[in-house]
């Protein structure tokens, strides 16, 4: 991990040297969200990578369909 904060996109041990040199990319900073979220447990979508039961479908409005009318515009 860098002084900054940010995740290096790879590193090959046991020398730790990185890999690509000193990059760090913002799909590393997704996957470092992901899991966290998943061992934490922080989000309703926590459980996507460990098998449990997901939350209910949200029903969402079409677009162009007034708030409050989601399902019943077609």
């Amino acid at each position: 991990r860098r002084e900054d904060g940010s995740y290096f996109t790879g590193i090959a041990y046991p020398e730790t040297v990185t890999f690509p040199d000193q990059e760090t990319t913002s799909y590393t900073a997704g996957a470092i969200i992901l899991a966290a979220d998943a061992l934490l447990n922080y989000s309703p979508a926590a459980g996507l990578f460990r098998e449990e039961v997901l939350p209910a479908v949200m029903d969402l409005a079409e677009p162009g369909c007034p708030l409050g009318l989601a399902g019943e515009c077609a």
